[in-house]
């Protein structure tokens, strides 16, 4: 793990470094952790109804080698208010981003991605037994794939869309939309320069 300063992140299994685009409240890390907080009443989000937006929650994010790969981390969200959350991001600029994450909504903890092309969609997926699970994505080709596991091994794919970037910067979200802040936890994270054969196989 590297940590010079307050902007830099690296960890052992990532063969890149990351930085932060929007500084956390407070982060720590390890080798193979990273420990970030959100301020209050943050968020990335730009809503497709009223055009509002919200570029403001804790974001880490680095470059990775070109090529096919997959990112992934077992992600624990300690936050209750409505819309807490904290996941993966890939970033290719302020218009064109996404973000697969374990949300708080009104049925509990719950996957949520969101793709960005000038506006967000807003897509709610499985309902989780609690606050934790395993979340990957997956460059296939200019394609990217976001799979979630609640804790067994199969990967069920969430979904799969392209930015017009090729080759975004890929990294962490923590936010707090309604709150007052919340923590998210990545361990086990892990990076793999290799190709998918099936997205869908839950392989």
């Amino acid at each position: 793990m590297t940590a010079g300063d307050s902007d830099s992140v690296g960890f052992e299994a990532v063969p890149f470094a990351l930085e932060w685009l929007r500084p956390p409240a407070g982060w720590d890390a390890d080798p193979s952790r990273l420990v970030a907080s959100s301020p209050a009443r943050t968020d990335w989000f730009v809503d497709p109804i009223s055009a509002r937006v919200v570029g403001t929650a804790p974001v880490l994010v680095g470059t990775p080698p070109a090529g096919d790969y997959t990112w992934e981390a077992h992600v624990v969200l300690d936050g209750d208010a409505l819309f807490d959350a904290a996941g993966l991001f890939v970033y290719a600029d302020d218009d064109h981003w996404a973000k697969l994450a374990i949300e708080v909504t009104v049925a509990g903890p719950t996957i949520v991605s969101v793709v960005t092309d000038t506006f967000s969609d807003d897509c709610n997926s499985s309902v989780l037994d609690k606050g934790s699970g395993r979340l990957r994505l997956a460059r296939v080709g200019e394609a990217i794939a976001f799979h979630a596991s609640g804790g067994g091994s199969r990967w069920e794919l969430v979904r799969v869309f392209r930015l017009p970037k090729a080759a975004p910067r890929i990294g962490f979200i923590c936010q707090a939309p309604t709150g007052a802040g919340c923590t998210g936890i990545f361990d086990k994270i892990a990076f793999a320069a290799r190709s998918m054969n099936d997205i869908r196989d839950g392989s």
